[in-house]
C-alpha cells in the first residue's frame, strides 16, 4: 500500500530527468550543428605517378612540377596567348616589373602582402636563393639552360629584385620567372650539392594556393587550402587529394564507380564509358606535347640521314593515332607544336610511302640480299630494339605498331618495354638503338636542350644528333632580340631538322580528362589541367553550371571568365559574344583576347532558339595569319575611348576557317582583340551568359 507514492514519485523524478537530459542534449546538438559549418569541400584526383621531389630544382618528371607549382609561387605567371608570339604574363610574387631602356636589366617589385605559410614575409632573398639554385651545376636542375643569359640578381632592398642580362633578347622575362621560388629561411644552410638527396617531402615551409597536409608514397598527396595564400580569390576547395593508382584500368574503375572525382588522361577507347555514366563528363584540351622516335645518331645504324627519312617513310603514322588517339590526334611534323608562335606554317608530315623508303634503304646499302624478306648490309641483317618504358602503356602500343609496319619493308624492330627510372638512365648514357618517347614542351620555342650537338652531355640530346649548321641557327635565334627575327631563325632550323630526321615525329594530340559533373572548371590551359586548380568549385546539386567551359553541351549558352578578363566558350553550339563582365578593359588589346571554338547558334535566356549570330571583328582589324584578328592600325587607336568590345554581326571574313577546322586547331585557332573604328553595330553579350566565375 505504501509503494504506490513512493513509484509515483520516482517515476515523475526519472521523468522529468529524462526532459531535462533531452532538453541539454537538444542544445548540444543544435550547438555542434552551429559550430560544424558547410562541408568540407573536397575533390580526390586520380593519378598514376608520384612525385620524385616536391623541390622544382630537384624534380624529376611533369608531375613533379604541376604538384610544385601548387605548393609554390612564381613571380608571374604566364597568359594562354602564346599562338602569335611570345606569351604574355600576370601578377604572381611580384606584383610589376619593368625593363631598363637598354633591355638588360628587368626589375621586379614584390608583393608586400606575400608570407610563407610558417608566417614569414616572402621577399627577395627568397628570389635570390632559388635563382642561385636554379644556375646551379650541383643542384643540376633540368630547366638549367633557361638561366644561361642571365649574369646575376641583384637585391637591393626586401622587395626589390633585379636581373642582369649579358643582352637583350626575346625570352628575357620568361627566363627571368621560370622556376618556383623557395624559402631561403628554410633552405640557406643545406649546400646545393645535398639537394638532390634532400627529403623535401615532409610538410615543407609553402606559399602558393596550397599547402601539404600529408604524403604517403605511392598512395596519396592530400593538400589543404591555404588561408594565407596571396592572389585572390583564395582557393574554393578545402581539401585535395591525389591518389595514386598506377594501372589504368583500375584507375578507371576507380572513377566510373564514383571513388575518384578527376582522372587526367582518359584514353580515347575509355572516353565512351566516362560519357555513359551520370555522374561524368569529359574535358579536352590541347596538349602542349608530342610523342616521337629517337633514332641514336651515334650509332653507325642510324648514322646516316637517309637512313632516318626512309624509317620515318615506312611508318604509317596515321594509322597509329586511329588505332590509338581516334578523334585527337595529328601527325606531327617537326619539333614546334602546330599551335605555337614559331611553327613553321610550310612545314608538313614527310608521307607514308613504303617504296619511296626501301629505295632510300637501298642507296645507303641496305637490301634483301638473300631473298629472306630482312634487309642487310654486310651480311647483318637490319635489326635493332625499339625501348620506351612501363609509365605509359601508349607508347608501348605504338612501338608494336611501329616495328609491325617496320617489318614489311624488311626491318627487324624489336620492342622493349623498361622501367622508367632504367629507362632514363640509358638515355643519359646514350645506351640504346632507338625509343618511344614524348616531351612535354614549353611556350618558349628553344631547340637548344634537344637537338644542339652542345646538349649531348648534360642535355636531352640523347640520339647524340650533331648538325653544325643546326648549332649555328639554334644560337642566333636565341640570341635574337627580335621576336620577328628569332621566328625566322627558327624556322630555318625546324627545316633542318626535317630534313635530318633525327626523330620520327609521330603525333601531337588533345587530352581527355573525365570530371565529375558538378565541378567548375573556371579555365582549362594546356599547360597543365592543374594550372587552374585554386579556381575550381564543386557546386550543390542543382546549381547552374553554366561557367564552365568543361560542361559545354550542343546548342547550350556557356560563358567564361578566364585568367585576366578572357573568355572562352567550347562545344559546338554555345554562343561566341562574351558576357559583359568578361569585356575587356581599354589598353589591353594584346592581353585580354576572346576565342572561341564555335561560331554561330544560341539560346535566349528562355532557352528558344534564338537567330543564329556571328561575332567577327569590323573591317579596320587586320586580318593576320591563320584568321587571327589583332589590334586595329595606329590611325584607328585614339577613338578607344568607350573600351567596349567592337563586334559586328552576321559578316565573317572569307579567311575565316570552317567550323570543323577549328575543332582541330588548337586553343587560339580564332581570336581577336577588341578595337573602336569600323564598327557598324555594338552587340551587347547576351544575358543567357549570365555572369561569370559566380
Amino acid at each position: 500500500m505504501q509503494m504506490r507514492p513512493v513509484a509515483a514519485f520516482v517515476g515523475l523524478w526519472l521523468a522529468a530527468a529524462l526532459l531535462a537530459w533531452t532538453a541539454v542534449g537538444q542544445v548540444m546538438s543544435a550547438s555542434a550543428a552551429a559550430g560544424a559549418g558547410p562541408a568540407p569541400r573536397r575533390l580526390v584526383i586520380g593519378v598514376r605517378h608520384d612525385v620524385t621531389s616536391l623541390n622544382v630544382y630537384t624534380a624529376a618528371s611533369a608531375f613533379d612540377q604541376e604538384i610544385a607549382d601548387l605548393l609554390y609561387l612564381k613571380l608571374a605567371y604566364e597568359e594562354d596567348d602564346f599562338e602569335q608570339g611570345p606569351p604574355t604574363f600576370h601578377a604572381g610574387l611580384a606584383s610589376s616589373w619593368d625593363l631598363s631602356p637598354d633591355g638588360a636589366r628587368l626589375t621586379f617589385h614584390l608583393d608586400p602582402r606575400a608570407t610563407w605559410s610558417d608566417g614569414r614575409p616572402m621577399t627577395a632573398a627568397d628570389v635570390r636563393l632559388s635563382h642561385r639554385a636554379a644556375s646551379s651545376p650541383e643542384v643540376a636542375w633540368v630547366g638549367i639552360d633557361v638561366k644561361e643569359f642571365i649574369e646575376g640578381v641583384d637585391t637591393p632592398d626586401p622587395r626589390t629584385v633585379v636581373y642582369r642580362f649579358a643582352h637583350a633578347y626575346p625570352y628575357e622575362l620568361m627566363d627571368a620567372v621560370e622556376g618556383n621560388i623557395l624559402p631561403a629561411h628554410v633552405l640557406q644552410r643545406t649546400p646545393f650539392a645535398e639537394w638532390p638527396t634532400r627529403a623535401f617531402l615532409d610538410a615543407p615551409v609553402a606559399g602558393g594556393p596550397f599547402l601539404l597536409k600529408r604524403y604517403e608514397r605511392g598512395a596519396l598527396i592530400e593538400l589543404e587550402r591555404n588561408p594565407s595564400y596571396l592572389m585572390a580569390p583564395l582557393p574554393r576547395l578545402d581539401t585535395v587529394i591525389f591518389r595514386i593508382i598506377p594501372d589504368e584500368e583500375t584507375l578507371l574503375n576507380e572513377v566510373v564507380q564514383g571513388a575518384i572525382d578527376v582522372m587526367e588522361n582518359v584514353p580515347p577507347r575509355a572516353a565512351a564509358r566516362i560519357e555513359a555514366s551520370p555522374r561524368l563528363r569529359l574535358v579536352r584540351v590541347p596538349d602542349l606535347s608530342y610523342t616521337f622516335i629517337c633514332w641514336n645518331a651515334g650509332r653507325p645504324l642510324f648514322s646516316d640521314p637517309r637512313v632516318r627519312r626512309a624509317l620515318t617513310m615506312a611508318i604509317d603514322r596515321q594509322a597509329i593515332i586511329d588505332g590509338l588517339l581516334p578523334g585527337v590526334g595529328r601527325a606531327a611534323a617537326g619539333p614546334v607544336l602546330s599551335f605555337l608562335w614559331a611553327r613553321d606554317p610550310d612545314l608538313k608530315p614527310l608521307p607514308f610511302d613504303p617504296d619511296a623508303a626501301r629505295r632510300l634503304l637501298e642507296e645507303a646499302g641496305w637490301k634483301d640480299r638473300n631473298g629472306d624478306g630482312l634487309l642487310d648490309r654486310d651480311g647483318r641483317p637490319f635489326r635493332f630494339e625499339l625501348e620506351t618504358d612501363q609509365a605509359s602503356g601508349q607508347r608501348a602500343d605504338v612501338a608494336r605498331m611501329v616495328a609491325a609496319q617496320l617489318g614489311a619493308i624488311g626491318v627487324v624492330a624489336v620492342p622493349r618495354v623498361f622501367e622508367s627510372g632504367a629507362f632514363i638512365a640509358r638515355h643519359e648514357k646514350h645506351d640504346f638503338d632507338a625509343f618511344v618517347g614524348s616531351w612535354r614542351e614549353s611556350t618558349k620555342v628553344d631547340l637548344k636542350s634537344n637537338f644542339h650537338s652542345a646538349s649531348r652531355s648534360g642535355g636531352y640530346n640523347y640520339g647524340q644528333y650533331s648538325s653544325p649548321e643546326l648549332d649555328r641557327l639554334i644560337d642566333r635565334a636565341r640570341a635574337e632580340s627580335d621576336p620577328g627575327g628569332a621566328r625566322s631563325l627558327w624556322i630555318a632550323a625546324q627545316r633542318v631538322i626535317a630534313r635530318d630526321q633525327p626523330y620520327t615525329f609521330l603525333f601531337e594530340r588533345d587530352r581527355l580528362h573525365a570530371v565529375v559533373r558538378n565541378l567548375r572548371i573556371a579555365r582549362l590551359s594546356p599547360r597543365s589541367l592543374y594550372a587552374g586548380l585554386s579556381e575550381w568549385a564543386l557546386e550543390t546539386p542543382g546549381k547552374s553550371r553554366r561557367s564552365s567551359p568543361g560542361s559545354c553541351r550542343p546548342r547550350l549558352a556557356v560563358c567564361t571568365c578566364g585568367a585576366r578578363g578572357s573568355w572562352t566558350a567550347c562545344a559546338p553550339g554555345s554562343r561566341v559574344i562574351p558576357p559583359r563582365s568578361c569585356w575587356p578593359d581599354r589598353g589591353t588589346a594584346r592581353r585580354r583576347s576572346w576565342r572561341s571554338f564555335s561560331r554561330n547558334q544560341g539560346r535566349t535566356r528562355s532557352g528558344t532558339r534564338s537567330t543564329p549570330r556571328i561575332a567577327t571583328p569590323p573591317s579596320s582589324c587586320a586580318i593576320s595569319p591563320r584568321a587571327s584578328w589583332s589590334t586595329p592600325p595606329s590611325s584607328a587607336r585614339a577613338a578607344r575611348g568607350s573600351g567596349r568590345p567592337c563586334v559586328t554581326g552576321r559578316r565573317m571574313p572569307s579567311a575565316s576557317p570552317t567550323s570543323s577546322s577549328l575543332t582541330r586547331r588548337s586553343l587560339s585557332a580564332v581570336a581577336w582583340s577588341w578595337c573602336s573604328t569600323g564598327c557598324s553595330t555594338w552587340r551587347a553579350p547576351s544575358p543567357a551568359c549570365g555572369r561569370c566565375g559566380g
